[in-house]
């Protein structure tokens, strides 16, 4: 092996280790090439490094100035050539971001990869749909123009925007700009998270318009403030006024590196990411953790201003790398208070959801922190579904020692329900009672008020004494890590104070049962049922019932449809859409009450 480092330079730069079919395996840098190469070769290395080294058939380098500019180079080679011990995110592409151009007359929000220097930017969004969910509120409140800037300058008339009362359209007529631009500065507040202080601003606007006897504008105000406040009981709590942070989570497990990052954008959490890397050769976690950073925001346009990890490390090399590449100051953190480290918590919580089946980390025996003084082996978890009070469903899904057993999963339909919340618990009981299979614990999904009653069946059908309950209810959602969930016993009038993972493990089975049930009414939940809700609608023939069902595969989807979503289905025009827009929100409302 001495062949491989006797003509290797004792200077910086970037060395290239290559397999016998001349394959680059893997991308170092070193401020002395000699000396790093040469350490692959020692007999004191571990198992990993000597299967590397194994493979490495020949040794190109590239000397470099300084340290500085090998930094970015190994960076880059990484990136082009993909080695298969090096750390890289296979999924390069910029991320979304939402896009304000305050330098046109009439400005639009776009969604965008990228943007220039006279953009103001949100973001970014990791997915695709949660930015296009965004974008749909943002539509739907206010009233910025929605077309191209080609659109806008061939326009003649208004578009079905404009009807619907959710566009100015300056394409068309004379726009106040004052008016426009307050708008713009709505939008800006609303994607900032500053959401309250845009309802105080729309409270005083609507209140200046009922004063002035201007009803018809008081009255758009005040919808506008109720969709605000909509979207506001679904935000994400905010932890920190305008700070931008990366937070960043590692678990090395055997082989593999876990990574879930954490983004916040003006104090809000606004999404998450998650990465798996295998076969990664590398000396120390300081080196770790700089392939890591220096990889993930090579070619992204956008740094934060403090990246938390979740390890003290040596950051001297990737404050300089951020430096050197971006020419700005970021500062690479510990978490220090508890807001940053409820962050760290969150992003420690989507690395045990996300690659669960690859990490163990559940198990029954968690449960000893409640029951103490008994063993739960078996678990049921219940969750009840219904679609507007028809086609109810419970799903019961069976956790045993420490896995799901999905052969015991079982689904249960009853008609004539009519919505009711509680009957489901009982059938199903009565139906267990026959079967004489009880689990150790029941989970249910719901309150104290579902608890009580499922208590009070098991005690009717004369159940055995020592089957336990829990009931788990939602926070502000159903999000696997939301602290805000609260679990209920029979032993306690107040909701339990749990440790995370155990209630981390509660919410993962509660989420698999409400997985399983919504997938069971999908399948059962026809398409003849659909035809015989939407035949009855007027303008619906089959053959528009037929592109309906192409388009949104649910009904429940075809009814939350909107406009502008209808008018992409064959044969709906605007004013068809915005008729069946109507339509629909009626059948909503029968079948809701029935």
């Amino acid at each position: 092996m001495n062949k491989l480092t006797c003509n290797v330079p004792k200077e910086p730069g970037v060395y290239l280790m290559k397999d016998e079919n001349d394959r680059i395996i893997y991308v170092g840098k070193a401020k002395n090439l000699y000396k790093r190469i040469s350490s692959y070769f020692r007999s004191q290395n571990d198992l990993k490094v000597k299967k590397m080294v194994s493979k490495v058939k020949n040794i190109d380098f590239i000397i470099t100035n300084s340290e500085k500019e090998a930094l970015i180079l190994e960076s880059n080679l990484i990136k082009k050539y993909k080695p298969k011990y090096n750390v890289y995110f296979r999924d390069d592409k910029q991320y979304l971001l939402f896009v304000l151009n305050k330098k046109e007359k009439y400005p639009s929000l776009k969604i965008s990869r990228r943007f220039s220097k006279d953009d103001i930017v949100f973001g970014p969004f990791t997915s695709a749909y949660k930015a296009r969910e965004t974008m749909r509120i943002i539509n739907k409140i206010f009233k910025l123009k929605k077309c191209n800037n080609k659109n806008f300058k061939n326009r003649v008339r208004p578009c079905l925007q404009y009807h619907l009362q959710r566009c100015f359209a300056p394409c068309c007529y004379k726009v106040d700009e004052k008016k426009y631009w307050e708008e713009v500065r709505k939008v800006e507040l609303f994607l900032k998270g500053e959401k309250r202080d845009l309802i105080s601003l729309l409270e005083k606007q609507m209140w200046n318009y009922a004063n002035n006897f201007d009803f018809e504008r008081a009255a758009l105000l005040r919808d506008q403030i109720q969709a605000i406040s909509s979207s506001l009981e679904k935000q994400v709590v905010v932890y920190f006024k305008n700070e931008s942070i990366d937070v960043f989570y590692l678990k090395i497990h055997k082989e593999n590196i876990y990574l879930s990052i954490l983004y916040v954008r003006e104090g809000r959490v606004i999404d998450k990411d998650n990465f798996n890397f295998s076969n990664i050769i590398l000396k120390d976690k300081n080196e770790l953790w700089f392939f890591i950073l220096s990889q993930f925001y090579l070619f992204k346009q956008q740094l934060p201003a403090k990246i938390v990890v979740s390890e003290h490390i040596d950051s001297k090399n990737i404050v300089n790398f951020f430096k050197y590449k971006f020419n700005k100051d970021v500062k690479i953190m510990l978490p220090k208070n508890k807001d940053i480290l409820s962050l760290l918590d969150i992003a420690k919580k989507n690395i045990y959801f996300n690659f669960k089946q690859k990490i163990k980390l559940y198990d029954c025996d968690l449960l000893n922190f409640i029951f103490a003084d008994k063993k739960i082996y078996s678990i049921e978890a219940i969750d009840i579904s219904h679609f507007y009070g028809q086609y109810t469903y419970l799903a019961s899904i069976v956790f045993k020692g420490n896995k799901f057993i999905r052969d015991e999963y079982r689904l249960f339909k009853f008609d004539n329900i009519n919505g009711n919340d509680f009957l489901p618990y009982k059938l199903f009981l009565q139906k267990k009672k026959e079967k004489k299979t009880w689990p150790d614990l029941f989970l249910i999904d719901g309150g104290k008020g579902h608890l009580q009653y499922f208590l009070k069946v098991l005690k009717e059908i004369q159940a055995p004494k020592d089957i336990e309950v829990l009931a788990i209810a939602k926070g502000s959602s159903r999000r696997l890590g939301n602290l805000d969930d609260k679990i209920y016993s029979k032993y306690e009038q107040d909701h339990l104070e749990l440790k995370n993972d155990l209630l981390l493990f509660l919410q993962s089975l509660r989420d698999e049962a409400h997985r399983f049930v919504l997938q069971a009414q999908t399948k059962k939940y026809s398409k003849e049922k659909i035809d015989d809700i939407l035949l009855k609608v007027k303008g619906i023939g089959p053959n528009t019932a037929l592109n309906l069902w192409q388009k949104f595969k649910t009904l429940e989807n075809i009814l939350n449809a909107s406009p502008q979503d209808l008018q992409k289905v064959n044969g709906i025009g605007p004013q068809k859409a915005l008729y069946f827009y109507k339509q629909f929100n009626k059948v909503k409302s029968c079948l809701y009450k029935s």
